[in-house]
């Protein structure tokens, strides 16, 4: 069974090649999809031994403006939904229906939340309490994250703030796409 994840319509062709090709896809395979429990291949995730969803994981995949991050966070997306619940948002989409409808429980519930665009949607008191909120709920539940930006790792720091970077430490990834614009 393929779970359905709403990926932005300039990112629905991505597939999972392009994973293989990143300098960090040891640590992404590792990371999120367990490799004793996933076979990897050059074209496709194999998950004939079964699925696992019981580690908490955190990963943060940064780069500056054009190298991929958000076509390569797509395209975990798509491997992730595979066998288990994804949900690609921006954290501008996400906070902005959260504080609307005061309601995060869908964000809270799928097995693996992917947050772009990290850098914006923090201003307000109200909005960093419910990110808290729904971080430190996935982080007790052992639901993995995964944050994407244009931000540096101190950046991302400051938007989690000290209690929830001091929980998520020892469960926390990077991966830095560099080089030149892919837009040219």
């Amino acid at each position: 069974m393929t779970y359905q994840v709403d990926i932005p319509k300039r990112y629905q062709e991505v597939n999972t090649e392009c994973l293989s090709e990143l300098k960090g896809f040891d640590l992404i395979h590792d990371f999120l999809f367990h490799a004793r429990y996933w076979k990897c291949t050059k074209y496709k995730f194999d998950n004939s031994e079964g699925w696992t969803d019981q580690a908490f994981r955190v990963l943060f995949l940064g780069g500056s403006l054009g190298t991929g991050k958000t076509h390569t966070l797509c395209a975990i997306a798509k491997a992730y939904s595979v066998r288990a619940s994804c949900i690609f948002t921006t954290a501008f989409d996400m906070m902005d229906y959260i504080l609307k409808e005061k309601d995060s429980q869908k964000y809270k519930d799928t097995s693996l939340l992917i947050i772009d665009e990290m850098g914006r949607a923090f201003e307000s008191e109200a909005a960093r309490n419910r990110f808290f909120d729904l971080i430190n709920h996935r982080y007790e539940n052992q639901k993995p994250v995964v944050f994407g930006g244009n931000i540096t790792q101190q950046q991302l720091a400051n938007i989690l703030g000290k209690a929830l970077t001091d929980r998520i430490k020892t469960d926390y990834r990077k991966v830095f796409l560099t080089g030149e614009s892919k837009r040219g």
